[in-house]
């Protein structure tokens, strides 16, 4: 249920007066009084510090512990933002949604999110949070559909679908995207961002003299299956006076590893290049 705006004013308020509940509590008259001086007067400042004190022992009484936590994330901040959102969301004519798969222990979740331009720049939220038990092409576009529907979103502003390159998604027969597409000739495929920029690199590759991506995946083993190796490794680290680090595994497979693993091989060029030289 959606509160309204006093009501969560009260809930941000409680949180106030815990907050400097704790501080009295905890004596730092010192810490408050000269932080709170800043651009005000002395006086002003006492006065802050007596109605804090006169309110002190219901805000030693207050607490917010787990269940709480989730309680008012759940009933204030997340149907307040949301509205926010889709109120913003309807102003805009055009948007594209995004949405992915995601397992969260042995449940599955679909994250539904929009993009828009609004007055102050592209924005971009969710929308939703679906959980499902499993991702048929049918259940995932009767819920995009749905969605629509339940907020009074204009379908026919929707202008292209963002998700991961499967045949659920983005197939030529009986995709979201197809049936997406016999009801708006005109929507458009968008391919994850996170597949194409390493797509982007990967074909970079191409025009190294160097393999990079092979030269992280071979360092990684060489050191993978030999703890001897390891240990002449760090004696080199000693030798330098240097902390010793680790190479970051890199897999084909797994590819938001590779900046990492490109990093991190960077700053410990020197020493490796050493080790193998001599």
């Amino acid at each position: 249920m959606l509160l309204n705006s006093d009501k969560i004013h009260a809930v941000f308020l409680q949180a106030f007066i815990l907050s400097f509940g704790v501080c009295l509590k905890q004596e730092k008259w010192n810490d408050l009084i000269p932080k709170y001086e800043h651009n005000r007067s002395k006086r002003s400042t006492e006065l802050l510090v007596l109605t804090i004190d006169t309110i002190r022992l219901v805000a030693n009484s207050l607490s917010c512990a787990r269940t709480k936590s989730i309680s008012i994330v759940l009933n204030v901040s997340s149907p307040y933002f949301t509205q926010q959102l889709l109120g913003n969301l309807k102003k805009s004519t055009f948007f594209p949604l995004l949405y992915d798969a995601s397992n969260k222990g042995n449940t599955k979740v679909f994250p539904i999110c929009v993009q828009f331009l609004s007055s102050t720049g592209v924005k971009i939220g969710i929308v939703d949070l679906i959980d499902a038990v499993d991702e048929p092409t049918i259940e995932i576009f009767a819920n995009a559909r749905q969605l629509f529907m339940d907020n009074g979103l204009d379908i026919y502003g929707l202008t292209a679908l963002g998700v991961d390159n499967t045949n659920v998604n983005i197939g030529n027969n009986h995709s979201v995207y197809s049936l997406f597409k016999d009801e708006l000739p005109n929507v458009l495929k968008g391919n994850c961002y996170s597949h194409i920029l390493p797509n982007s690199v990967k074909y970079a590759h191409n025009e190294l003299l160097i393999d990079g991506e092979k030269v992280l995946i071979s360092l990684c083993y060489h050191y993978l299956r030999s703890a001897k190796r390891v240990d002449e490794l760090k004696q080199y680290y000693g030798f330098y006076e240097q902390d010793f680090k680790v190479i970051l595994k890199h897999t084909k497979l797994r590819w938001l590893s590779l900046y990492l693993s490109i990093e991190r091989l960077v700053e410990v060029f020197a020493l490796v290049k050493i080790y193998f030289l001599e």
